[in-house]
């Protein structure tokens, strides 16, 4: 299934910081799944509209969050990733 937003951040950049500059915005996540990359994550930093780090991971092992035994989480927390 093809979607409107097949890009390749790691060949070419320029959709994706002109996506950022559009929603003004500083840091992006970009998940995708192809052939050759499975399950990736694309973690990003951009500024004045020009990428400044790109960090790309694969993931193996995910766990959703009610796979954790955990009590309820607040709702004021802050988002963490932990690698």
């Amino acid at each position: 299934m093809r979607t409107g937003h097949d890009m390749h951040p790691m060949e070419n950049i320029v959709p994706l910081e002109s996506m950022a500059s559009k929603n003004d915005c500083g840091l992006f996540v970009f998940g995708n799944h192809q052939k050759k990359r499975p399950d990736n994550i694309v973690l990003g930093r951009t500024y004045d509209t020009k990428s400044l780090d790109l960090f790309e991971l694969g993931i193996e092992n995910y766990k959703s969050i009610v796979d954790f035994a955990t009590a309820e989480i607040p709702r004021d927390l802050k988002p963490v990733l932990i690698f």
